[in-house]
């Protein structure tokens, strides 16, 4: 068991890192925005993986490894039924000279059969949980657009270096090159080589004190 263990430990972190990604799409979908505008850090995505892996629940995977599972045992049932019939068929028939390698065809085919199952359902599995993920970073999106709408968070406003106008949103996502901020309902993109800084206004508190992140 052990010496597959680095198998089944790079199954989970892949597993995990497609989750990430389909729900950080997700996510960023729901407000036009793609993914490579943002990109994450394989370390970031595995954790957003967890995170979506989390969201989903556990139960809907849950019933996709039980049925799994019941397709290999049937499997193999079929597998050991066609063995079984092969020799009752074989104890019929009278002796002959016939090569080994002919009675060993049917339980090698039969195994194959059983692999490509396998494959195949493991492969539907993968299809339906990522669908699942992508759905739930949507859900969340949708979820933060509410928030956004009713207030919750704190507005930034966004200082440019040339002293234009400035301009007043929420946040989206931000990375080294580029700043999202949602304004008035729309999602909007800066360069971040284009900001001087960014002020974080205490909307709920009605403060006139300001958090202010300068920009190098």
């Amino acid at each position: 068991m052990l010496k597959h263990a680095s198998v089944f430990i790079t199954l989970i972190v892949a597993i995990l890192y497609t989750l990430g990604l389909n729900y950080y799409q997700g996510f960023l979908g729901e407000f036009g925005l793609q993914e490579s505008m943002f990109p994450l850090t394989f370390d970031q995505t595995t954790f957003t993986g967890f995170l979506s892996f989390v969201d989903i629940g556990f139960k809907p995977i849950l019933w996709i490894v039980v049925a799994t599972e019941v397709a290999v045992v049937f499997a193999y049932l079929v597998e050991f039924l066609l063995i079984r019939l092969q020799k009752v068929k074989a104890s019929d028939l009278p002796t002959t000279t016939e090569s080994p390698s002919r009675t060993k065809l049917v339980p090698d085919a039969e195994r194959l059969f059983t692999y490509a199952i396998v494959i195949f359902l493991a492969f539907v599995g993968s299809v339906l949980i990522s669908f699942a993920s992508t759905k739930a970073g949507k859900a969340a999106a949708n979820n933060y657009n509410e928030k956004i709408k009713r207030g919750v968070f704190d507005s930034k406003s966004i200082v440019f270096k040339d002293g234009g106008e400035v301009f007043k949103g929420y946040y989206i996502m931000s990375s080294p090159q580029q700043y999202a901020l949602m304004i008035d309902g729309k999602p909007t993109v800066y360069n971040m080589a284009d900001i001087k800084m960014i002020v974080s206004n205490q909307d709920k508190n009605e403060s006139k004190n300001l958090d202010v992140n300068w920009v190098k």
